[in-house]
């Protein structure tokens, strides 16, 4: 709606409804010039080997995701769009790694570890503006993460018969500063001039943002751990040398928290699913198998997250359950 000058004006008129809603997530527009931004990528690694079956080596690499124009949407104060907020810088990625690559035992068995450290400034994130309701989030740059941890993998083939593997790895990792993230279920709501107080509390209300600096980032478990093996016998079958192969793998996680924010509705807990496979295959390139997923029929979680705008609903992906099938492949 323009005013008699041309100017933009909030929207008016309608139902009182229609008046709160417009409030909470209220019809905009704006123009912006293009998004013009340059960044430089470069890494820088030196390794040394003291001996011919050991590397160590560190590495330090500086990286960009690019910015951009929020689509999003942006807040509206006092009816006036923040359009200050409509650009958004690149996050800025600062990677050190240090590590070490050894073989031993003949060259039969393969020890890696590896420490890391990323820190992510200016991380694009949904946040919530304290002057607006938790209805509309927008597209900002939020603050700093930081990633950080202990990779190590193990593998060992002590004849052309057996095989078997063992990778781990621990990680921390936190929000290092995200002052005004959207709030996690049970502390949503939201409201105005009134005093902030326990969800559900008579006379108070919900934080309308909140300040997780310090918790989990989504997706993330602090331990994880694969691990398999495979046994082969030569054998022939109708005419044809191969070999008959049994091959088990695994893989293991903890906790880890699901949302952006974490909540107590939205951690999933940790769990390990196994995998089988049996097959015969020939040096021409033929390989068949049947196979088995998830033996043990573990039930879990993949995802559990609540949506932009939500009311308390949490919605879900579960994980695949047993699946088996054979496979048949031809290489050549």
């Amino acid at each position: 709606v323009r005013d008699a000058q041309g100017n933009l004006v909030p929207y008016s008129g309608g139902t009182g409804r229609q008046a709160a809603q417009r409030e909470a997530i209220q019809p905009q527009a704006f123009t912006d010039e293009a998004y013009r931004a340059w960044n430089v990528t470069y890494d820088l690694t030196a390794s040394y080997k003291p001996s011919r079956d050991v590397l160590l080596y560190a590495t330090y690499a500086h990286t960009f995701k690019s910015g951009g124009l929020n689509l999003n949407g942006v807040p509206v104060v006092n009816g006036v769009v923040q359009t200050q907020l409509a650009q958004i810088e690149p996050e800025k990625v600062d990677h050190f790694e240090i590590g070490a690559k050894t073989q031993f035992w003949d060259r039969k068995a393969t020890f890696n570890v590896t420490g890391f450290w990323t820190i992510i400034k200016d991380y694009q994130a949904i946040v919530n503006n304290s002057s607006t309701s938790t209805l509309r989030g927008y597209l900002a740059n939020a603050g700093e993460v930081r990633v950080r941890g202990v990779e190590a993998d193990f593998s060992v083939r002590p004849s052309d018969r057996f095989n078997l593997y063992v990778n781990g790895a621990y990680t921390d990792h936190e929000y290092v500063d995200f002052k005004n993230a959207p709030c996690p279920p049970e502390l949503s709501g939201g409201g105005s001039g009134a005093v902030i107080g326990a969800p559900g509390a008579p006379g108070t209300n919900s934080p309308s943002v909140c300040d997780i600096s310090g918790q989990w980032l989504p997706g993330i478990s602090n331990w994880a751990f694969s691990y398999g093996a495979e046994a082969n016998q030569p054998v022939n079958i109708f005419g044809k040398d191969g070999e008959l192969y049994v091959g088990v793998d695994a893989n293991s996680r903890s906790k880890f928290s699901s949302n952006a924010s974490r909540s107590i509705y939205t951690d999933i807990d940790g769990y390990t699913l196994a995998n089988l496979r049996v097959g015969f295959r020939t040096d021409e390139g033929l390989n068949v198998f049947t196979w088995m997923r998830n033996v043990f029929d573990k039930q879990y979680l993949e995802v559990l997250a609540t949506t932009p705008g939500n009311t308390g609903l949490i919605s879900g992906n579960v994980g695949d359950p047993r699946t088996y099938g054979v496979t048949v492949g031809l290489s050549f």
